[in-house]
């Protein structure tokens, strides 16, 4: 009885009440969106046809006005020096140059007049006269130098060619499209030219940005583009159709080859009528009475829950451990948050308990590497060999000998499991190679090999050492020659800049239980007769100092004898300090 008071009880959910309210009022705001869209859709369509009819009308009216200022201006031109024009094919060279200059101040002074030419150029062909004058009107930008010769070589294929062009017509010269109407006579032309991109200037109204205005030719070929969403529109070609979402209307330009066409999107249409006022009011009214009803039951629900968690997440401050929320809200969802929250401070000091267990097994490797840096076997093996040189009366190799032990002793006595440059450890093995070499003469051939670019490539101290070491421990003998190479190069593994270092000899190779235990990516265990411990610490010292368990590969050479292969990043992970001795 006492259990079943205890249990909490059943709490609705805040978010499903919340989303219920939240769908009500939606159902609500769609009804009367969809009253107020019925109401206006005839109108608004209407108005904006109108608008785009009179829009399509005030475009054509401009420039039906700016070809009549252009044809005004080759008419005048062509009336008013028609003596001068018939003069520049005189054969009086003084006629001509008089009538030459008549001619271009007259052009030049009609287009100051009124800039609706571009370029006006007279040419006659008996004695290759040519005369021009552009537009320099800022607004419209000046011709280029190259843009006009374009012009020029097409004005006197036409006039070659005979070809009369007395209504305006479009042509694309120099890879941009032109409006040009030309008067023959007598092997003399009289051309104006009109830039299609400065005769169709203008900017979309706002209002209805959803229309497009298209300058086309009889053939239906678009020239020049005002506005956006035409699909596959493209200058120089035919406008595909649009879709029956697109109203078209089109009208002429005057007596010329030219058409305005319009394309109206009717199903992008933003809808404006003085109808919705009354519908937005309603709307807003509705709305602010169930934002009232929301935020009285945010707070309840949520903003109170949250100040209470705050508070409580105020005390962590003080106490960190084992901290836990007792509280009980009054939905489900805060519940589950408490609980959660719960569960992550309790996930949290388990962390702690992790890392400290990490830094303990880096300390305990770090203890076992010295102990195997300091073997006693060592020693006596190094006590041994001088006492042998010693009863051959071999004085010279005594100091030799003690000379290379010193410096091995103190490379090793560097306690600490960080890093050294290549060249140090390298520098090492060739010490321990001296010390080996006279204990056993002509048992073994050393070679190594690295690029002098890497000789500060970080590696674990005591890495190439170790396993020269366990070579010459398991293989090499007084009876027998070895050869022992390790290479050392820069390599890409699993997509990351490393350094390799190989470490091969032609030995035995390693048991088939220590190959296996590597290839299957199983943390290599030490044997009961403690062979190949030193394998087992440069694992785990791996692992430890970089964070990944894949940098050591071994594997027998063929047709005999060992290699190991190390993958060596440029920078470890977790490198205890270094204290030299």
């Amino acid at each position: 009885m006492n259990e079943r008071r205890r249990m909490p009880m059943k709490k609705g959910s805040f978010i499903r009440n919340l989303s219920i309210m939240l769908f009500a009022q939606l159902i609500l705001l769609t009804v009367l969106f969809v009253v107020l869209v019925a109401n206006m859709r005839n109108t608004a369509t209407a108005e904006m046809e109108t608008a785009a009819d009179n829009m399509l009308s005030i475009y054509s009216v401009n420039l039906e006005n700016r070809i009549e200022r252009a044809d005004n201006i080759l008419k005048n031109l062509t009336l008013s020096e028609e003596t001068s024009l018939e003069l520049i094919r005189s054969d009086s060279e003084s006629d001509r140059y008089y009538a030459k200059k008549t001619i271009y101040t007259a052009m030049h002074s009609a287009l100051v007049q009124d800039n609706a030419v571009d370029l006006l150029i007279v040419a006659e062909n008996q004695y290759n006269g040519y005369m021009e004058s552009t537009n320099g009107d800022a607004a419209y930008g000046v011709l280029s130098y190259t843009m006009r010769r374009s012009i020029e070589a097409f004005t006197w294929e036409l006039l070659n060619s005979n070809t009369r062009r007395n209504a305006w017509t479009i042509q694309k010269i120099g890879g941009e499209p032109f409006l040009y109407r030309a008067y023959m006579r007598n092997g003399r032309i009289v051309a104006a030219y009109i830039s299609a991109e400065h005769f169709f200037t203008g900017s979309m109204d706002p209002a209805i940005s959803n229309m497009s205005l298209v300058l086309t030719d009889e053939a239906g070929i678009a020239w020049q583009i005002v506005g956006n969403g035409l699909t596959g529109a493209e200058i120089g070609q035919a406008i595909p159709d649009q879709g029956h979402n697109w109203k078209v209307n089109q009208c002429r330009i005057g007596d010329s080859s030219l058409y305005m066409t319009g394309y109206l999107n009717e199903s992008g249409m933003e809808f404006t009528t003085k109808n919705s006022v009354l519908a937005l009011i309603l709307i807003a009214l509705v709305a602010v009475g169930c934002s009232l009803t929301i935020v009285y039951y945010t707070r309840r629900q949520i903003i109170l829950p949250m100040r209470d968690m705050t508070e409580k997440l105020s005390e962590m401050n003080e106490k960190t451990e084992g901290f836990q929320i007792q509280t009980n809200y009054g939905s489900r969802e805060f519940l589950l948050l408490r609980d959660t929250f719960n569960r992550m401070m309790r996930e949290n000091v388990d962390l702690k308990l992790s890392a400290y267990k990490h830094q303990m097994d880096m300390q305990d490797t770090e203890l076992r590497c010295i102990r195997l840096q300091l073997r006693p076997h060592f020693f006596l093996n190094a006590m041994t060999t001088i006492s042998s040189l010693s009863m051959q009366g071999q004085n010279d190799n005594i100091k030799k000998y003690v000379d290379v032990l010193s410096k091995n002793i103190r490379y090793m006595f560097k306690s600490g499991m960080h890093t050294v440059p290549l060249a140090e450890e390298m520098q090492n093995v060739q010490y321990y190679y001296e010390m080996q070499e006279l204990r056993y003469p002509n048992s073994a051939f050393y070679c190594s090999e690295h690029d002098n670019e890497d000789d500060n490539w970080p590696i674990p101290q005591m890495l190439i050492h170790t396993v020269v070491e366990n070579i010459y421990k398991h293989t090499v003998s007084v009876d027998s020659m070895i050869t022992i190479l390790v290479q050392a190069k820069r390599c890409e593994y699993k997509g990351l800049p490393m350094l390799c270092i190989s470490i091969e000899d032609d030995g035995e190779g390693y048991p088939r239980e220590i190959l296996a235990q590597f290839k299957a990516g199983k943390e290599p265990q030490q044997s009961k007769d403690g062979k190949h411990l030193g394998l087992w610490s440069l694992w785990t010292m791996l692992r430890l100092m970089y964070g990944r368990d894949d940098l050591m590969v071994l594997e027998n050479a063929v047709p005999h004898g060992s290699k190991t292969v190390f993958y060596l990043p440029e920078k470890a992970v977790n490198e205890i300090g270094k204290t030299p001795v």
